[in-house]
């Protein structure tokens, strides 16, 4: 399947709810790389894997949880929580491409842990971390572009946006490698723990 195809189908899939999910990991797969040597053999591990995170059981975690925040952050921002199905389709489509793959799985749940929102301040700290744990060559573009378009787009959002995107940037150079953990284990444990010992905290 060529990058057009994907993203076609992927225009498709993201207009329907029970398949975000996998219009968000063709969308990341078509403008991905393979991503550097030394980060895909430290996913190497998690080849193939995507949690399979129910919504109803985040929203009954405890008070104050990985998993609650993530219920409410998807609560607050009216999104519907990225949940890929690896069908067999996806894993032929998605092969060698894990750092793709657990990017995109994964969005939601990170923008919890280095604690940024949804909005264009948001999102350029998520690329300003992905650009610092050096995920792929791929990143720095959209990087390079939401510091340069955004704020001509948002000019009153500016300063925001260049901020916030230097904040992910220093979170993603004190934290270990992101995607090589599942972290999606300690959706039951305290956020602020959770945060501590991946070192997402503030900076």
């Amino acid at each position: 399947m060529t990058r057009i195809e994907m993203l076609r189908e992927a225009a498709v899939l993201l207009r329907v709810p029970d398949t975000l999910g996998d219009g968000a990991l063709l969308k990341s797969l078509a403008f991905s790389t393979r991503g550097p040597r030394h980060v895909r053999k430290a996913l190497a591990p998690l080849e193939g894997f995507v949690a399979d995170l129910d919504p109803e059981a985040l929203a009954h975690m405890p008070e104050g949880s990985f998993g609650q925040a993530v219920h409410r952050f998807c609560v607050d921002n009216r999104i519907t929580l990225l949940r890929p199905r690896m069908t067999e389709r996806l894993r032929a489509v998605s092969k060698d491409r894990v750092v793709a793959v657990r990017y995109a799985a994964t969005h939601d749940l990170v923008h919890v842990l280095i604690d940024e929102g949804t909005d264009y301040a948001g999102e350029a700290a998520v690329y300003g971390f992905a650009c610092a744990q050096g995920y792929s060559a791929m990143h720095w573009v959209a990087f390079v572009l939401t510091c340069t378009l955004w704020p001509l787009m948002k000019p009153w959002q500016a300063l925001r946006i260049w901020r916030a995107a230097i904040r992910g940037y220093r979170k993603g150079r004190r934290a270990p490698l992101l995607l090589a953990v599942r972290f999606e284990d300690l959706l039951g444990e305290p956020l602020l723990d959770v945060r501590r010992a991946l070192a997402t905290d503030a900076v």
